[in-house]
């Protein structure tokens, strides 16, 4: 039987939806954008440039944190976020929401929103005070999906979280994933965030093939042990 070895390791994977999150749920403020330019952001995207699968996508992201001062780059990726993903854009907006593309109404707080935040609540989970957005804001889903991602050390049978895992993957992200990093994309064909949501949808969809492959391999149980320690089966 061909041996596997899983891609990346559980926390590598909470740290990249993490990352993903923090960068689509807020405007980067100048002191991030001087992170990327000289600090642990830098770090950071240097560390993603090991990951074979990443290398080509993190060089021309850090490009991006090189064409200007701190200042006027975070000003012209917050105008861009706010045409994005705030309404600022009109028509043009591409709202960051599984309801809007899921409910057939395009309208936000819908059954997908419900899903989610019942979900959330299984585990003791809600949106912070301090994020005015729905349960199905694409940052929330993705915060979640790093939090499940490290559940597979605290649980006593591993393959039934790569299991839900799966399934949030499926029924909540890759189901609209692709369709709003299209329309990012036609909106804003050079921009910093229309780069983000791709390299997301890239990530997303090898996430969710790694974890077909450790759910679908003979003798289950030792795999998935052999998975979450990230050693060869």
């Amino acid at each position: 039987m061909k041996k596997y070895e899983p891609k990346l390791l559980p926390e590598v994977r909470s740290a990249l939806y993490c990352w993903f999150s923090s960068l689509l749920g807020k405007e980067l403020t100048a002191e991030q954008v001087f992170s990327y330019q000289q600090g642990e952001g830098r770090d950071w995207l240097a560390s993603l440039s090991q990951i074979p699968e990443f290398a080509p996508w993190s060089s021309t992201v850090e490009a991006r944190f090189k064409k200007g001062d701190a200042s006027s780059i975070s000003l012209d990726m917050s105008c861009e976020f706010a045409r994005l993903f705030l309404g600022a854009g009109g028509m043009r907006s591409v709202p960051p929401y599984e309801s809007v593309f899921t409910s057939g109404s395009a309208s936000t707080h819908q059954q997908a929103e419900t899903d989610v935040r019942s979900i959330m609540a299984d585990y003791g989970l809600g949106v912070s005070s301090d994020f005015t957005e729905p349960c199905d804001h694409l940052a929330v889903l993705l915060e979640f999906m790093s939090v499940l991602c490290t559940e597979d050390q605290m649980v006593e049978e591993p393959f039934v979280s790569l299991a839900r895992q799966q399934l949030f993957i499926k029924e909540h992200l890759l189901n609209w994933l692709p369709e709003f990093a299209n329309m990012c994309v036609q909106v804003e064909p050079d921009g910093f965030y229309s780069l983000v949501v791709k390299g997301l949808v890239s990530f997303v969809q090898a996430d969710a093939k790694d974890l077909q492959v450790a759910l679908s391999v003979p003798k289950k149980d030792n795999l998935i042990t052999m998975y979450q320690r990230g050693e060869r089966v």
